[in-house]
C-alpha cells in the first residue's frame, strides 16, 4: 500500500468520529436503521451462518447482526483505530488485518455471507477483480456478497469519489456485473440506497426522495429519448452478488 494512503487510514476513523463528535455507541446506533434493513432485506434466515464482514470499521454491521440473532460473524480491518472501537462495543470476533492477506488463508466455500461496504472504491482496478474471485471462492455454494459502494450513475458522483483521498474509483450496475460475471458469480441483483422510512422524518425524506428521483428519470428521458425506470441515482448502490441460486 502506497505509504500516504496507510497514514490517512491510520487515523481514518478517528479524523472522521472527531468530526462528527461521534462515540462508538452514537455511531453504531446512527447507522443502526441501514444495517437492520440490509439484515432484514439480505440475510438468509438461517441464524447460525457464516459472516464475513471485510473492512468492517468499527464493527456496527456485525454489532446489529448479533442483536438479530446472527452470532458467526467475523470482521476483518486494517485500522487500529477501528478494531479498538468494536472491543468497545463487545465485539470480540474481529481481526486487525489486510482483507486480501485474510480472504488468501481463508478455505474454499468457508463463508456463507461476505458483506463488503464501502469497501471497493478504496481498491485499484488491480485489485478489484481478485477481489471478487477470492469472494467467490470463500463462499459457499448457496452464499451471497453484499456490496456497499459509490454509484457512478449518480448525478452526486464528484461529491462522493472526490470527498476522500483514499477513494480510487466509483462503480455502476454495468461495470459491477461485469465484475462479478466474470469471477464467477451466478448473478447480481442492485438496489437504491434510498432513505428509509423509519421515523416520521424519514418518511418524509422517502417521499421527497421519489420525487427527486423522477426529476432525474425525466432529465435522462430528456437527453436519450430512452425511459430508464430502472436507473438508480443514489449517492451509493447496493448489490447482492449470488455464488449460485437465486435470491427469492
Amino acid at each position: 500500500m502506497r505509504s500516504w494512503k496507510r497514514k490517512l487510514y491510520d487515523h481514518y476513523q478517528s479524523h472522521r468520529c472527531q468530526a462528527l463528535k461521534l462515540t462508538p455507541f452514537e455511531e453504531v446506533e446512527q447507522k443502526g436503521p441501514f444495517y437492520k434493513n440490509i439484515i432484514k432485506r439480505h440475510l438468509p434466515g438461517e441464524k447460525n451462518i457464516r459472516i464475513l464482514d471485510l473492512g468492517c470499521g468499527s464493527g456496527a454491521f456485525l454489532y446489529w447482526a448479533a442483536r438479530a440473532g446472527y452470532a458467526c460473524g467475523t470482521g476483518v480491518d486494517g485500522s487500529e483505530e477501528q478494531i479498538a472501537r468494536a472491543r468497545v462495543l463487545g465485539i470480540s470476533q474481529i481481526v486487525q488485518g489486510d482483507v486480501f492477506d485474510y480472504l488468501n488463508m481463508l478455505p474454499a466455500s468457508s463463508q456463507d455471507v461476505v458483506v463488503a461496504f464501502d469497501v471497493l472504491e478504496h481498491l485499484s482496478r488491480d485489485q478489484v477483480f481478485p477481489f471478487f474471485e477470492n469472494c467467490v471462492r470463500v463462499l459457499s455454494k448457496n452464499g451471497r456478497l453484499i456490496i456497499h459502494t459509490l454509484n457512478g450513475e449518480s448525478p452526486f458522483v464528484g461529491r462522493m469519489l472526490f470527498g476522500d483521498l483514499t477513494h480510487e474509483q466509483a462503480f455502476t450496475r454495468f461495470s459491477l456485473g461485469q465484475l462479478a460475471a466474470a469471477a464467477g458469480f451466478a448473478d447480481i441483483h442492485f438496489f437504491e440506497d434510498s432513505p428509509i422510512p423509519d421515523s416520521f422524518k424519514n418518511c418524509i425524506r422517502a417521499l421527497l426522495w421519489k420525487a427527486i428521483r423522477a426529476v432525474f428519470i425525466v432529465a435522462v428521458y430528456i437527453e436519450t429519448g430512452y425511459l430508464a425506470r430502472g436507473n438508480i441515482y443514489s449517492q451509493n448502490i447496493m448489490a447482492v452478488a449470488e455464488a449460485s441460486s437465486t435470491i427469492p
